[in-house]
């Protein structure tokens, strides 16, 4: 299948598809290719394809204008509408919004696509979710279940990945002379705690099918003061990489700063809408999740769950807790238990917190 994209500005994320294989070949389809899911905290990988025959105009617009049946110069033509699943790379057979004529064409259009469009298309569905979770308008909706996190997020202050509740959400990476990393950012949501601070993973960004990305070591950053400290003993691969990677990437860091702060408000927030909906039983629901097969590839490419939860078979994460609050006996210039690198005192004893 030859796959163009639309030369017009007005048509954004529309396609003209040229089938070549089968009964089909030589069938010309154009419209466009968009998130069936618009919530953003869910990982199914449904991408929605509405087509109609005919190309794109020499004008640059579609052969056949408008996919309304209204706009459609007042012909009542169904468009062929259908669903893919990106985690499995099939039609979605059982969809109550696909129409017949694209049941019937989704088949043999699932069957053309090759690799590289496959990837072409994953880029374009994760790139429209990341929109949602930057679209701040529509997180007060955002119905996700955190019942699976909530416990350890009070009790023992784990931090929540950013990835894990936003899982299309952008990748954090950072080149340096030593060579290029992935870096995980997990945040303190715990209700009490009005920290400004954010635990940073390193991975080497060498994942393959069958080895993880490796764990190098992780930093608490104050995205507030642009300071760091060890949150951990580090290693010595990690003295030797991650002070000079951040120092390096100075430039690059106020960015992630700024980034770091937008996404620790948003996840507070999605955090207390849940809350809120907890505590009114009949106005809570769980949040879609992906049929069998569904989801995309991890796009963080490495270890997910609240950070220091063990690891899984394989896993790369430290397999280590962040300290845990069990009980008041914590000194005041003990290091906070809620992860954030600061005195007791400073952080979560503070009067008030």
């Amino acid at each position: 299948m030859k796959v163009e994209p639309f030369d017009h500005a007005f048509y954004p994320d529309w396609y003209v598809f040229h089938l070549e294989e089968g009964e089909r070949a030589g069938e010309v389809y154009s419209g466009y290719v968009r998130n069936a899911c618009q919530d953003p905290t869910c990982g199914c990988g449904s991408l929605a394809f509405v087509l109609r025959q005919g190309g794109q105009t020499t004008g640059g617009l579609p052969a056949t204008e408008g996919l309304a049946d209204s706009e459609n110069n007042g012909k009542n033509e169904e468009p062929y509408r259908f669903f893919v699943n990106l985690g499995a790379r099939k039609l979605t057979p059982r969809q109550p919004d696909a129409t017949r004529g694209g049941l019937e064409l989704g088949p043999d259009f699932a069957a053309e696509l090759s690799e590289e469009q496959w990837n072409q298309f994953q880029q374009l569905f994760a790139a429209q979710k990341a929109e949602l979770i930057r679209n701040h308008s529509s997180l007060g909706s955002v119905r996700a279940d955190l019942s699976h996190l909530e416990p350890r997020i009070e009790e023992v202050s784990e931090q929540v990945l950013f990835s894990d509740v936003f899982p299309f959400s952008d990748s954090i990476r950072l080149s340096g002379e030593s060579g290029t990393y992935l870096v995980l950012d997990h945040y303190c949501l715990r209700q009490s705690c009005t920290c400004r601070d954010v635990t940073l993973v390193f991975y080497r960004d060498e994942e393959t099918p069958d080895e993880p990305a490796a764990h190098i070591g992780a930093v608490t950053y104050d995205y507030r003061k642009e300071n760091w400290d060890w949150t951990e003993s580090p290693s010595a691969e990690a003295r030797n990489t991650i002070p000079a990677l951040l120092d390096q990437n100075a430039e690059e860091m106020a960015r992630i700063a700024r980034l770091c702060s937008e996404r620790h408000r948003i996840l507070r927030q999605v955090y207390r809408n849940y809350r809120r909906r907890k505590e009114r039983p009949g106005r809570f629901a769980r949040s879609p999740a992906g049929a069998e097969g569904a989801g995309a590839p991890n796009t963080t490419g490495a270890a997910s769950g609240a950070y220091g939860a063990a690891a899984g078979p394989g896993g790369p994460g430290p397999g280590r807790p962040l300290p845990a609050s069990r009980g008041p006996k914590v000194g005041r210039n003990a290091p906070c238990p809620c992860g954030s690198g600061r005195k007791f005192k400073h952080c979560c004893g503070r009067a008030g917190a």
